[in-house]
């Protein structure tokens, strides 16, 4: 039986590669970028312990994820706030067909954008 073309044998990898294919595997199932996971191998390569370097890295991920939080819990605050706002206002005082009542907030409240 021929092989199509362009097909190749399975290659066997030896239980370095395996392990380091894991290691990649587990860094980025736990968020690594792949320039982060090649700083990893890069220490590991000289022989430098790497735990700091992943602590480090793991808490400017955990950072970034706490500012994100941060910034969802204003914007659930905003959209809840508009939609209590909308839920107040009388639909037969939108007569301005230019804007909406609803999301007209700062307007509303007498602020002026900047």
């Amino acid at each position: 039986m021929t092989k199509p073309h362009g097909a190749s044998a399975p290659r066997d990898y030896g239980p370095e590669a395996v392990e380091r294919l894991r290691f990649v595997r587990d860094a980025q199932d736990s968020g690594l970028s792949l320039s982060e996971l090649a700083s990893i191998l890069e220490l590991r390569g000289r022989g430098e312990p790497t735990c700091q370097h992943v602590i480090e890295l793991m808490e400017r991920h955990l950072a970034d994820v706490e500012l994100r939080i941060e910034r969802l819990r204003a914007s659930r605050e905003l959209y809840a706030g508009l939609i209590a706002r909308a839920k107040r206002l009388d639909p037969a005082d939108c007569t301005d067909p230019d804007r909406c009542q609803t999301i007209a907030t700062r307007a509303a409240h007498g602020r002026h954008s900047s």
